[in-house]
C-alpha cells in the first residue's frame, strides 16, 4: 500500500492532485484498520518525509542588507502547508477530544511535561515581535508532535499483544520502504547531477555547491525530497535509527533470518544515500552508532556484521567497486574539510554566528525570539553583523533551540528527558534494546552540534516514547 502511494506521488503534476492522493492513501488505510488512531499511526511517517503544498514565504531579511549576491530577493522565509500538516491538525483535534475522556486521565509525568513544553514553544512564539502568526504556525507542530505520541501511547495499550506486533511490523515495512523511496530518488539525482523534475521535489532548480573553500564542485550532493542534501541526510539517519529500534522490538523474541537480512540490506542502501549526500555532521553520527554498538552490545554488531560479510560474498567486483566510490567521496569530502579554516571557509562564519547567538539569548533568555524566528531577529539585532553576509541559522541545533524557544523550554525538555529514561530504565525490554534506545537517542544529537538542526522532537524520539509507555 504504501509502496503504490509513494510510486503514484513520482507521476502527480501539481500540489492539488498530490493532496487528493494523500487523501486517497489514509482513506484506503482507514477502510483497512478500521480505526482512526491506527490510521493515523501508519500514516504518520509516509506523508512526514514530503516537503510540498501550499506554500507561504515572508521577507525575512531584505536584500538591501545582505551582501552576498546569492540572496538576490533577500532572505525568504516561509510555511508549507502539507498533507502532514493537516494531518498533524486531525492529531490536535482528536486529543481534544480524548482530553475528556477517563482515558486521558491515565497520563504519567512525562506526557504531561510534554504537553508544558509544547505550551512554552507556543507562548515563546506568540510573544515573538518578528512574525509571529508564522511563529505560533511552527510552534503548532511541536503540539501536533506531543499529542501523536499522547494519543498513540494510549491507544496502543488497549490493543492485545498480538495486535501491537502486528502494528510495529506494518511500521517496521513502512520506514523500510520510506528509506527505500527516499534513497533512490537521491541516487538518481546523483547520476543525473541534478534533480528530477519531479512534483514531489521541494526545489526547482539544485542547490549551488562549492562556493566556500570547504566544499568541492567536483561531486553532486542530492537532496532527495528535501530543499538541501543536509536535510535529507538528517532525514534518512533519523529514520535509521527509527527502524533500528522498532527492528529489535519486534525481533527480540522470534528472530527472523529474513527480517535481520532485509534490514541490513535497508541499512546498506540508507548509509549509501548519506554517504553521496557529503553531509560531515552525519557522518559523525553514523560512526558514533557503529562504535557505541561494538562497545555496548557487541552481540548484535556481530550478527550485523556477518550479514553484511554474507551480502559481499556474492557479486564481489560490484561490492569493491561500489567501496572505491564511497572512499573516494568520503575522502574527497575530508579532503577539502581542511579549508574549513580558510578565509572563505565555513569555521569562521559560525564562530561568528555561535557569538551573536549568544548575544541574543542573553537578551532574550526565558522565552526566546519565537519558533523559527532566529534569522530575522538576529538581522534586526546586528544588521551589519554576520548575517548580512550569511542570512542563516546558527549551526549548533541547541543553541538554536534556546535561541527560538528559551532557557524555560529547555528546562521543560531536561525533565522530559529524565522521565522517558526513567520509564526505560523500569521498563520490561531486554537490556539490549534499552542500550539501543540510548545510543539511538544520543546519535540523533549528534549532528546538532555542527547543524541548524533540532531533533528533540525527530520522528525516533516520537516513536521511541510510544515503545516505551507501552511497556
Amino acid at each position: 500500500m504504501t509502496l503504490s502511494f509513494f510510486i503514484l506521488s513520482t507521476v502527480i503534476p501539481n500540489n492539488k492532485l498530490f493532496f487528493i492522493l494523500c487523501s486517497l492513501f489514509i482513506v484506503i488505510i482507514l477502510l483497512i484498520t478500521k480505526s482512526f488512531l491506527t490510521t493515523i499511526f501508519l500514516s504518520y511517517i509516509p506523508l512526514s518525509i514530503f516537503f510540498i503544498g501550499q506554500e507561504y514565504t515572508f521577507l525575512a531579511v531584505s536584500k538591501e542588507i545582505i551582501i552576498s549576491n546569492q540572496y538576490e530577493k533577500g532572505r525568504i522565509l516561509g510555511f508549507i502547508f502539507s498533507p502532514h500538516t493537516v494531518l498533524l491538525i486531525s492529531i490536535i483535534s482528536s486529543s481534544i477530544f480524548l482530553f475528556f475522556s477517563e482515558k486521558f486521565r491515565k497520563m504519567n509525568y512525562t506526557f504531561l511535561f510534554l504537553i508544558l513544553l509544547s505550551l512554552s514553544i507556543v507562548i515563546s512564539a506568540s510573544k515573538s515581535y518578528f512574525f509571529p502568526t508564522f511563529s505560533v504556525v511552527y510552534a503548532l507542530h511541536s503540539i501536533g508532535f506531543v499529542c501523536f505520541i499522547i494519543i498513540s501511547s494510549i491507544r496502543n495499550n488497549l490493543l492485545s499483544k498480538i495486535d501491537k506486533l502486528k502494528l510495529w511490523r506494518s511500521l517496521f515495512f513502512q520506514i523500510s520502504v520510506s528509506l527505500i523511496f527516499i534513497s533512490l530518488i537521491s541516487i538518481l539525482q546523483l547520476i543525473k547531477t541534478s534533480h528530477l523534475g519531479l512534483n514531489i521535489e521541494s526545489i526547482e532548480s539544485s542547490p549551488v555547491y562549492g562556493v566556500g573553500a570547504d566544499e568541492s564542485r567536483l561531486i553532486f550532493r542530492p537532496t532527495g525530497l528535501t530543499p538541501h542534501a543536509n536535510i535529507m541526510s538528517n532525514q534518512v539517519f533519523i529514520l535509521i535509527l527509527t527502524l533500528l529500534v522498532v527492528f529489535m522490538k519486534i525481533n527480540s523474541k522470534n528472530k527472523s533470518k529474513y527480517l535481520s537480512y532485509f534490514f541490513v540490506g535497508i541499512n546498506l542502501i540508507s548509509i549509501l544515500t548519506i554517504i553521496i549526500s557529503q553531509s560531515r555532521s552525519i557522518y559523525l553520527g553514523l560512526l558514533f552508532v557503529f562504535l557505541s554498538i561494538l562497545i555496548f552490545n557487541y552481540s548484535f554488531f556481530k550478527r550485523v556484521f556477518s550479514i553484511v560479510i554474507d551480502f559481499f560474498k556474492h557479486k564481489p567486483k560490484f561490492w569493491m567497486i561500489l567501496l572505491i566510490f564511497v572512499i573516494f567521496i568520503v575522502g574527497n569530502r575530508a579532503r577539502y574539510s581542511v579549508y574549513s579554516f580558510a578565509e572563505t571557509g565555513g569555521f569562521q562564519v559560525r564562530r561568528e554566528l555561535v557569538s551573536e547567538t549568544l548575544s541574543l539569548i542573553r537578551k532574550n533568555p526565558l522565552f526566546g525570539v519565537g519558533k523559527g524566528m532566529f534569522i530575522p531577529a538576529l538581522s534586526a539585532e546586528n544588521p551589519t553583523g554576520v548575517i548580512s553576509r550569511f542570512p542563516e541559522s546558527v549551526h549548533n541545533g541547541f543553541l538554536l533551540f534556546i535561541a527560538e524557544s528559551g532557557l524555560v523550554s529547555q528546562f521543560i525538555l531536561i525533565i522530559v528527558v529524565y522521565f522517558g529514561f526513567r520509564r526505560l530504565y523500569f521498563s520490561k525490554y531486554k537490556n539490549s534494546l534499552k542500550v539501543i534506545i540510548i545510543i539511538s537517542f544520543i546519535a540523533q544529537l549528534v549532528p546538532m552540534f555542527f547543524q541548524p538542526f533540532i531533533n528533540y522532537l525527530s520522528v525516533y524520539t516520537i516513536f521511541t516514547l510510544i515503545a516505551i509507555f507501552e511497556e
